[in-house]
C-alpha cells in the first residue's frame, strides 16, 4: 500500500514539476517555435499541439529518447521504418513481460519535427483531425487521444494544460514571417547542416554565394554546382533561406507522401529541392520533357511513377510568372476613407444645363439673345477631374495553398491578407476568393 502511495506521489510530483514555470520548457519553446509554425503552414498541424507534444513526449528535450535518438514525439518504428532504430522500454509486452520497444532514430531534432507532421498527415487514423481548425487545440488534443496516439488516459488534458500554461495557442495565429529571426536549433548551431530525404543540405544566408556556401560547409564548389541543377556559377546570387544541397539528391523519395500539388510560381526544380529528388528523375517519374513546367494545381509524383502526364503551363520557354490577378477598378468611396473627408463648396462637380434652342424661345429679339442656364461661378469653377482609382487584386485559392504561401507569392504578409478579408484564423478553402491588396 505504501508502495502504491509512493508511486502516486511520484507521478503527481513529476506532473506539477512539469508545469511550474520550467525554464527548460521556456527555452525549448524559444528554440522550436519557428519550425512548429513552419510545419503548421506546410501541413496544417497546429503549432501549439506540436510544441505541446514535443514538450510532453521528450520532457522538453531532456528525455533519453530525445537526446540519443533525436526523437521528440515518441514515434515508434513500425514495419516499414528503414532508418536508425533505438530500443527503449515503453508500453509493449510479450508473454506478460514488458519488452523494449523500437523507436525511430533521426539525424537531428528538425527531422523529428518534419517526420511528426508527415506521420500525422499520412496516417488514416488522424485524417479527421485535419478537418478541424488549427486554432481549435482542445479538439486536436482530444482527437489525438481518441485516435490512439498515447495510452495515457489523461493525455489530452496534459496537452491542453501545457498549451494554456505557456500560452502556446498564440502561435496558432502566427506565420513564420512574424518572427523577427529564424531561431538557431541545436543542430544549426553546431554545423548548420540538415537532411532532406537523407541528403545533406543547408539554408542560404543573406548575401551568400555558392562559393561562400562551399567554404562554410567545407565542401567543394564543384559538388554544389553538380547537385543543384540551376546553380551554375560560384558568384550566383541566391535568395535567403533557399535550400542548397551539398550531397547528391536521391533518385527516389523515402517519405510517405506520394504526390505534390503545384503552387503558383513553382517549378520542377523547386519541387526537386523540396523533396531532395534529382531533377531528371522527377521529370521521368512524371513523363515530362526536360524544361517543361506543370500547370498550377496539377499533381506531381514524388513517389512511384505517374500514369498520366500532367497538364503543362503555356509559354514553356519563359520563366513562371506571378499569379494571374483579377483587377477590379473602382472609384474611391470617400465615406470609407479613414480621414472621413467631406466635400467643400469649391469641390462640387458642376451640372451644366444644355444650351437652349433659340427657336423654341418666343419673342426674343435677335440683338439681345437670352440663354437660360445655371449661373456660372467663374472664380470657383473647376474642371471635373478623373475619379481616384483603387486597384483591388484578388486570388482564388487552389488545392494545397496556405496563407503563408500566398503572402510569399504576392510579397505581402499573412496578417495583411487576413485583415483585408476579415479572417479570424489561418484556414482557407479551395475556391475561396481572397483580396490580396
Amino acid at each position: 500500500m505504501a508502495t502504491m502511495r509512493n508511486i502516486i506521489f511520484l507521478v503527481f510530483f513529476s506532473w506539477t514539476t512539469l508545469f511550474a514555470g520550467d525554464k527548460n520548457i521556456e527555452q525549448y519553446i524559444d528554440e522550436y517555435q519557428y519550425i512548429a509554425i513552419s510545419e503548421m503552414e506546410r501541413t496544417g498541424v497546429p503549432a501549439s499541439i506540436k510544441l505541446a507534444q514535443g514538450i510532453l513526449e521528450s520532457n522538453a528535450g531532456r528525455s533519453t529518447l530525445a537526446r540519443k535518438a533525436n526523437n521528440h514525439f515518441g514515434i515508434k518504428c513500425g514495419s516499414k521504418w528503414r532508418g536508425k532504430k533505438y530500443y527503449h522500454k515503453d508500453d509493449d509486452y510479450k508473454n506478460g513481460k514488458l519488452i523494449k520497444s523500437c523507436f525511430r532514430g533521426y539525424r537531428n531534432s528538425e527531422n523529428s519535427y518534419l517526420a511528426h507532421s508527415d506521420f500525422l498527415r499520412d496516417n488514416k487514423r488522424y485524417r479527421s483531425l485535419f478537418k478541424l481548425a488549427p486554432t481549435d487545440y482542445k479538439r486536436w488534443a482530444r482527437g489525438l487521444k481518441k485516435a490512439g496516439y498515447a495510452t495515457s488516459r489523461t493525455y489530452a488534458q496534459k496537452l491542453i494544460r501545457i498549451i494554456e500554461d505557456y500560452k502556446l495557442y498564440r502561435y496558432d495565429d502566427m506565420a513564420s514571417s512574424d518572427l523577427t529571426a529564424r531561431p538557431a536549433t541545436r543542430t544549426r548551431k553546431k554545423q548548420e547542416i540538415f537532411y532532406i530525404n537523407d541528403a545533406k543540405m543547408t539554408f542560404v544566408k543573406a548575401g551568400e554565394t555558392p562559393r561562400e556556401i562551399a567554404k562554410r560547409t567545407q565542401t567543394s564548389l564543384k559538388r554544389i554546382l553538380k547537385y543543384n541543377e540551376l546553380i551554375t556559377t560560384g558568384s550566383q546570387s541566391l535568395p535567403v533561406d533557399a535550400k542548397v544541397f551539398i550531397q547528391e539528391k536521391r533518385r527516389n523519395f523515402r517519405g510517405k507522401q506520394k504526390v505534390h500539388i503545384v503552387q503558383y510560381g513553382e517549378t520542377m526544380y523547386d519541387i526537386s529541392q523540396t523533396y531532395g529528388l534529382c531533377l531528371d528523375r522527377l521529370y521521368k517519374k512524371n513523363k515530362m520533357d526536360q524544361g517543361t513546367q506543370p500547370a498550377v494545381g496539377e499533381e506531381i509524383r514524388v513517389r512511384g511513377k505517374s500514369k498520366n502526364r500532367p497538364k503543362l503551363r503555356s509559354n514553356q520557354n519563359t520563366p513562371p510568372r506571378p499569379p494571374v490577378l483579377i483587377e477590379v477598378v473602382e472609384p474611391v468611396d470617400r465615406e470609407e476613407e479613414e480621414d472621413k473627408t467631406t466635400f467643400e463648396d469649391n469641390d462640387f462637380i458642376p451640372v451644366l444645363t444644355p444650351p437652349v434652342n433659340r427657336e423654341t424661345v418666343p419673342n426674343r429679339p435677335e440683338t439681345t439673345p437670352e440663354v437660360i442656364t445655371t449661373p456660372e461661378r467663374e472664380p470657383t469653377y473647376e474642371e471635373p477631374t478623373t475619379p481616384e482609382i483603387v486597384t483591388r487584386r484578388y486570388h482564388t485559392v487552389v488545392k494545397g495553398e496556405t496563407l503563408y504561401r500566398l503572402s510569399k507569392n504576392y510579397g505581402t504578409t499573412v496578417e495583411s491578407i487576413k485583415r483585408l478579408n476579415n479572417l479570424t484564423s489561418n484556414i482557407i478553402s479551395v475556391g475561396q476568393r481572397l483580396r490580396i491588396e
